[in-house]
């Protein structure tokens, strides 16, 4: 008997490599969650100062019509917290409890105001289904309000020289504030799955990255998107850091400090990464995509059947060596 009851159209030899992932995939989060956990407990103790950039909704994993997936995603993904949201699932996978005050999560997709906090250490950005393009004159929405917002809040930790990781809507929104060009991708298909991105040179050397690719300078990292950043602007702060046959800017690096190269930036702990993909997404929550949007997925050209979500263990280490730059970045403020 498997774990999860098999999506009609996937043939049981397919449904068979799935499973296997799915259980590696819970062995490796159970032993990053305690590492990270140990961490947290050890050597933050109650100092940090975490900014939680939360830009999305979450789908109803109910939706998913399998109530051991259901279980396992709200588990797994999201911290057995009620709240299926992004800032819980980053909790979780950096090792915090969910009423832990070290983290500060804004809803900012839900037009919140910013939590007061102290000052943060570093920040990191879920995804979300919003688009860069409706911060453009003419082309605004219910939107656009909260996403000007994030973007002003971005500015200010660029200024103030926080270093942080942005993902997904976060990635495009960080370059957009940069002056990038950002709009559908991938002659408007998805990508979608667990795709291999490769680093570039400098990606190898950057310290949130150690670990985060193969032998082969590659990662397979969690994608759900139709919009990218398509191009940068001429600027020296700026750099490309990873690239797939989708997308050729799928990562990018920043230094803030006028004429500071990315190596300084970097070991001054003043590094911002920006990456399309997710590395906090798991494989169980992408089947329960593909269970919901299916149809949808159907018509963008993709096929459903066949695809293969990986346990993407080597992505996911980002969030232990988040952790460390934080316990720097505290260590660099209270000296």
């Amino acid at each position: 008997m498997g774990i999860f009851r098999r999506p009609e159209g996937v043939s049981a030899e397919h449904w068979m490599k799935q499973e296997a992932e799915f259980a590696a995939e819970r062995e490796s989060i159970e032993r990053q969650r305690e590492e990270a956990k140990r961490f947290v407990a050890k050597e933050l103790r109650g100092r940090a100062n975490i900014l939680v950039f939360d830009l999305g909704g979450v789908t109803d994993p109910s939706l998913s019509g399998d109530e051991q997936l259901e279980q396992e995603v709200r588990e797994l993904q999201f911290g057995g917290s009620e709240r299926a949201t992004y800032g819980e699932a980053y909790k979780y996978i950096m090792g915090f409890e969910k009423d832990d005050p070290q983290v500060t999560v804004w809803e900012a997709f839900r037009n919140q105001d910013l939590p007061d906090m102290p000052y943060p250490d570093a920040f990191v950005t879920t995804g979300g289904p919003a688009m860069p393009s409706e911060l453009e004159p003419g082309n605004e929405t219910e939107n656009t309000v909260w996403l000007r917002r994030a973007t002003e809040i971005m500015r200010e930790l660029k200024e103030n020289n926080v270093p942080g990781v942005a993902i997904c809507l976060g990635h495009q929104l960080w370059n957009y504030m940069e002056g990038a060009q950002v709009g559908r991708t991938g002659g408007g298909k998805r990508e979608y799955g667990t795709p291999a991105i490769t680093a570039h040179d400098i990606a190898k050397e950057i310290q949130v990255l150690q670990g985060f690719w193969d032998e082969q300078d590659t990662a397979n990292v969690s994608a759900s998107h139709s919009e990218g950043v398509l191009a940068l602007p001429d600027r020296s702060n700026i750099e490309v850091i990873a690239w797939n046959s989708y997308m050729p800017i799928q990562g990018t690096a920043h230094s803030s400090r006028e004429g500071q190269s990315m190596q300084e930036a970097d070991a001054a702990d003043e590094l911002v990464v920006t990456l399309q993909n997710h590395p906090e997404v798991i494989a169980r929550w992408l089947e329960t995509l593909r269970r919901v949007r299916g149809s949808d997925m159907q018509k963008e050209g993709l096929d459903i059947h066949n695809m293969l979500f990986h346990n993407t263990e080597q992505a996911r280490s980002i969030w232990m060596r988040f952790l460390e730059l934080t316990q720097r970045r505290l260590e660099k403020r209270s000296s």
